[in-house]
């Protein structure tokens, strides 16, 4: 049977977001946690230095690269994180993100074959951590956001995460806005990014033990709520879990996360799995990172 290159196009957008079908927002890609510690508490990752500026000074600094295959469209992401702090009061973080989906053939309108194409997302980006007091902080990121769905479907929109942080000896919290940007354009169409007003805490109880929530609005698609904990054995081995609630159409939809660590004088391995979910069952995150 002939296919045209619209009905390519279409197959395409759906392989790349199959968890974001009915999400009514573009690039949904952006909300996605790429770190695995933090992914395996079910994406609690408000007060994470790799994720919030804000968090910089008051946490060691981190370097880390981590894979993911993501179960929507058998996807394949590349991600690099750090987040460095200069001082007490000042820190800086850089995102670095690529991530190839499925390559198809293209046909021309008359049936021929065209050729191959690999559709791909790309994300770039820079934060900013200043601490005021020694509780409290702001941070502020500015990412750029790529996506390639075919030669003539091509997509940029740029935006700013903002947040502030209340840090203690036992408990962090942070609020803020992420995904806050230019719209997508397509043709005569505009498409707003997954835009979230994004609060979170941590709690240390006891010494080795963190609990932590997130909670989620996705302005006009829904809530979620996140909530994990951690339990790290000599600061050397870690045993996480947690639970996502996504309602409406937020972009990651609810899930089980669960996961592992290991820590060698800096040197870390984490890795999570994700299941109990229909589109994210089964995507898997490992990363090798250095803390300083």
């Amino acid at each position: 049977m002939k296919k045209t290159v619209s009905i390519f196009l279409l197959f395409t957008a759906l392989s790349l977001s199959a968890a974001a079908q009915e999400m009514g927002a573009a690039m949904p890609f952006v909300s996605i946690d790429r770190n695995p510690a933090t992914a395996a508490m079910a994406g609690t990752q408000a007060t994470s230095a790799l994720f919030n500026p804000a968090a910089i000074p008051f946490q060691a600094g981190d370097a880390l690269f981590s894979y993911q295959l993501w179960a929507p469209g058998k996807e394949n992401h590349f991600n690099l994180m750090a987040s460095i702090p200069f001082s007490s009061r000042f820190g800086l973080s850089v995102i670095g993100a690529y991530q190839a989906g499925k390559p198809y053939t293209v046909y021309t309108e008359t049936g021929n074959e065209k050729g191959n194409f690999t559709p791909a997302d790309l994300m770039a980006g820079i934060g900013l951590g200043f601490a005021f007091t020694d509780f409290l902080s702001l941070g502020v990121k500015a990412v750029m956001a790529n996506q390639k769905l075919a030669d003539d479907a091509k997509y940029t929109a740029f935006y700013a995460d903002v947040f502030v942080l209340f840090h203690s000896a036992k408990i962090n919290a942070s609020a803020g806005v992420s995904a806050l940007g230019t719209p997508v354009k397509s043709g005569d169409q505009a498409y707003k990014l997954p835009m979230v007003i994004k609060g979170g805490a941590d709690y240390s109880p006891i010494s080795g033990l963190k609990l932590a929530v997130d909670a989620d609005y996705y302005l006009n698609l829904g809530f979620a709520a996140s909530i994990g904990a951690q339990y790290a054995f000599k600061d050397m081995v870690f045993a996480r879990a947690g639970y996502h609630i996504g309602t409406g159409k937020s972009p990651i939809p609810s899930h089980l996360a669960l996961g592992v660590g290991f820590k060698w004088k800096g040197i870390h391995l984490d890795v999570s799995y994700l299941t109990a979910s229909q589109y994210l069952g089964n995507t898997i995150s490992a990363g090798l990172g250095y803390s300083f």
